[in-house]
C-alpha cells in the first residue's frame, strides 16, 4: 500500500480509548512504517493513539499481483476424463486445460499439491506434443494410455519405479484420435472409436516397433459400426472362454465384438432386438441392457432387461397358466405378436389378445411356457472362394454342393433355407423334442458368382455351431 490508498476495516475492537465506531469503516492511509505496520487517523475527536485494535480484517482496493485459481470450475470447466492409476487418483481435459492431466498424491486422493515434487507428491503434466490436444479418455492398463481429439499418447512406466513428479512424461504415438464413446480394455489391448465413428481400433503395445499400435479390428464388418456412443466390456462369461465388448450405436443397434487372442480369434456380430438399445453395463459375468420397447400397441417403454443364455425369446419370461392360456398383460399390450417355446418344443406365433396369449387350439393342457418377441438368427459366410492351380476362382460361376455343420445341442438349424430334420417317424411326438450333437451334412442347389452360406432358423430353438466345411463345386 502506499501513503493515501482508501483502506475499509471491519471487526475491530476498541483500544487505547478509541471506540469500535471510529475504527471501522473507510480509513486512510497516513504513514507507511515497514511492509507490515501502517498508520491511518481514526473517526471521531479521540486523541489517543495504540499499536494493534484486536483482530480487525482490512480490504484494501490496492491490486492482487500474487495469486492463484483453481484449474476446475464453472468458467474454467471440469475434466473430461477420469481414472485411477498406480494408486492415484487421475483427470484430464478441461476446456480451459484441454491437454493437462493431473495425479493425486499417492493413496490421498483429493490431494494435489504438487509440492517439493518428491516421489508421492501429485503431478500435473502437459501433453507438450508441438499441437495442443483435447484429450476425451484416460485409461490405466499396462500404462496410462491416453486418447485424445487427435491423437493417442500414453505416459510411460519405466521397469521397478513408479510414475513420479521427476520423471513423468508424455510420449504421442498414433495419430488417428478417437470419439466419445469411453475406451475398454480387453485382452492386453484397448479398443476405442477413432473420432468420426466409423471405425473401431485395437490400442496394443508392439515389441517389433517398441511402440503403441493402433491397428483397425472393424474392417471386413464396418457396416455394423455407426457413431457409437458407448463401450462396455465382458469378461470369459456367458458360458464362453472368449471375451466381449458391447458397442452401442447412435441408432438404438448394437454391435458385439468377441475376442480369444491365445486362440487368435475374433469376431464381429449384430445383436438384433425388437426395439433400440440405448445402454449397457457389465457386473462380474452378467449382462445389463436398457432397451426401448414397443409393447404391442405403439406404446414405448424403456425396460431393464438380463442377457440370459437359458431363454430362446426376446424379452422372455416364463409364464404359469391354465389350460394353454397364460396372462402377459404385465409385460406386453394388445397385439403385441409373441413365440410360445414350451421346453425344447416351439409352439407357434400368437397375438395377445384381452391381455392373454392363447395356445389351447395347439395344446390345452400346456401349463406352463417360455413367451417372447421372436429372436432371429442369421449367420453368413463371405463368399466361398478357393485357389486352384490355375489361380484363384473368383468371378467364376460355382456352387455349393454340401455343407457339414459341427453342432452341439441344436434343435432347430437352417442351412440356405435346407433344414435340420431332428423327428423321425419312429417318434413318439408326445415326448419333448431331442436336441442333436455332432456332425449334419446338408446337400445345397444352384450357382452364383459369390456363393454364401447362411444359417437360419425356422424354430427359436437352441442352437450352437462350432464350425462348418463347405464343398465348392465349378
Amino acid at each position: 500500500m502506499s501513503v493515501g490508498d482508501s483502506i475499509t476495516f471491519s471487526n475491530c475492537d476498541t483500544v487505547g480509548g478509541i471506540s469500535i465506531s471510529n475504527l471501522n469503516g473507510a480509513r486512510t492511509v497516513a504513514s507507511i512504517i515497514s511492509d507490515d505496520v501502517f498508520t491511518f487517523t481514526a473517526g471521531g475527536s479521540a486523541n489517543d493513539s495504540a499499536l494493534g485494535g484486536g483482530t480487525p480484517s482490512v480490504t484494501t482496493h490496492a491490486p492482487t499481483t500474487t495469486w492463484d485459481e483453481q484449474s476446475y470450475s464453472s468458467l474454467r470447466g471440469f475434466p473430461a476424463a477420469v481414472t485411477f492409476h498406480e494408486n492415484r487418483l487421475v483427470f484430464a481435459g478441461t476446456l480451459a486445460q484441454p491437454d493437462s492431466i493431473w495425479f493425486s498424491k499417492i493413496a490421498s486422493y483429493y490431494n494435489f499439491d504438487v509440492g517439493e515434487a518428491k516421489d508421492n507428491e501429485s503431478i500435473h503434466l502437459t501433453a507438450a506434443i508441438g499441437e495442443i490436444q483435447q484429450i476425451r479418455h484416460i485409461v490405466s492398463n499396462r500404462d496410462l494410455q491416453i486418447f485424445a481429439a487427435s491423437a493417442e499418447m500414453f505416459v510411460p512406466a519405466f521397469q521397478n519405479q513408479p510414475i513420479t513428479p521427476t520423471n513423468a512424461q508424455v510420449r504421442r504415438q498414433t495419430p488417428f484420435g478417437s470419439g466419445f464413446g469411453r475406451p475398454q480394455s480387453i485382452d492386453g489391448a484397448t479398443i476405442f472409436i477413432q473420432k468420426g465413428g466409423q471405425i473401431v481400433r485395437e490400442y496394443l503395445f508392439s515389441d517389433s516397433e517398441a511402440a503403441y499400435v493402433a491397428n483397425p479390428i472393424s474392417t471386413i464388418s464396418s457396416h455394423l459400426i455407426k457413431t457409437p456412443i458407448e463401450l462396455n466390456t465382458l469378461y470369459g462369461a456367458l458360458s464362453r472362454s472368449e471375451s466381449y465388448v458391447f458397442v452401442i450405436n447412435n441408432d438404438g443397434t448394437m454391435a458385439v465384438f468377441n475376442t480369444n487372442r491365445t486362440e487368435q480369434r475374433a469376431g464381429w456380430v449384430e445383436f438384433v432386438t425388437n426395439g433400440k438399445f440405448h445402454s449397457t453395463v457389465t457386473i462380474d459375468d452378467r449382462v445389463f441392457a436398457n432397451v426401448e420397447y414397443d409393447l404391442g400397441d405403439g406404446t414405448d417403454k424403456i425396460i431393464l432387461c438380463e442377457f440370459d443364455s437359458t431363454f430362446n425369446l426376446d424379452m422372455a419370461k416364463s409364464y404359469t397358466g391354465s389350460s394353454g392360456v397364460f396372462d402377459v398383460s404385465s409385460e406386453f399390450n394388445n397385439g403385441a405378436v409373441l413365440r410360445v417355446v414350451n421346453g425344447n418344443n416351439y409352439i407357434g406365433e400368437f397375438t395377445v389378445a384381452s391381455g392373454n396369449i392363447d395356445v389351447s387350439s395347439v395344446d390345452a393342457t400346456l401349463t406352463s411356457a417360455e413367451i417372447g418377441y421372436n429372436f432371429d438368427v442369421e449367420l453368413k459366410t463371405n463368399p466361398i472362394d478357393a485357389q486352384v492351380t490355375n489361380g484363384p476362382i473368383t468371378g467364376i460361376p460355382r456352387g455349393i454342393g454340401t455343407v457339414y455343420l459341427d453342432l452341439n445341442n441344436t434343435l432347430a438349424v437352417k442351412v440356405n433355407d435346407s433344414a435340420l430334420v431332428i423327428r423321425n417317424v419312429t417318434d413318439d411326438l408326445s415326448q419333448q423334442l431331442s436336441p442333436f450333437t455332432g456332425k449334419k451334412e446338408f446337400r445345397l442347389l444352384g450357382y452364383s458368382a459369390d456363393p454364401q452360406i447362411t444359417i437360419t432358423q425356422d424354430a427359436p430353438l437352441d442352437l450352437q455351431v462350432n464350425g462348418l466345411v463347405a464343398e465348392l463345386i465349378f
